[in-house]
């Protein structure tokens, strides 16, 4: 259907007591009804169902391959959730801390604060526990991963920390606040 000229607008508002808008509507509506029914066309879902349809039975035609053994999630077997607490020992934690950076760097690195734990026992809710550290190395800010300590195969994992993140954001927003608080109490003292 072409676009309507202007006159053909100007008569259907005069005619109807139409705007332009309300006009358009009416000759478009006209024009639908004065046209021929064509032929349906094929919407794009009801071809992909076809194609869909004709890729099964292709599928179904060849024999399958045995799939590999794939293991079996963990999750499925942990409750729903669980508020017990798994006892940590903090001297513990902090020293498997030092030796891995130890370990990393060749000397112990200072630890600026704690970026995540969780100390519940596993469940499909919350997960296996962790523990989470901002770390200040050689190599920048890093975050040192604690796992494992749930079944006694503790494990830690060194990561380049992201500035952007909200945890990191928010604990170096902290220091900084608690070092200008600092820093004005010994200006005070000083006067």
């Amino acid at each position: 259907m072409a676009y309507p000229t202007d006159v053909e607008i100007q008569a259907v508002m005069d005619a109807r007591k139409l705007n332009r808008m309300g006009a358009l509507q009416y000759i478009r509506r006209q024009g639908k009804k004065a046209a021929p029914a064509q032929a349906e066309p094929v919407s794009a879902s009801k071809a992909f169902d076809e194609a869909v349809k004709v890729a099964k039975k292709i599928n179904a035609a060849k024999p399958k391959a045995a799939k590999p053994a794939v293991k079996k999630a963990k999750r499925a077997e942990l409750p729903k959730s669980s508020s017990e607490q798994v006892k940590v020992d903090r001297e513990k934690l902090d020293s498997i801390i030092r030796a891995s950076l130890k370990s990393a760097y060749g000397k112990v690195c200072p630890v600026l604060g704690v970026l995540g734990q969780r100390f519940t026992v596993p469940s499909q809710k919350s997960g296996y526990p962790f523990y989470r550290v901002l770390v200040d190395t050689p190599d920048g800010l890093m975050t040192n991963f604690v796992s494992g300590f749930y079944d006694g195969n503790i494990k830690t994992s060194l990561h380049k920390a992201d500035p952007k993140s909200y945890t990191v954001k928010t604990l170096l927003a902290r220091i900084a606040r608690k070092t200008k608080r600092a820093a004005d109490k010994l200006a005070k003292e000083a006067k």
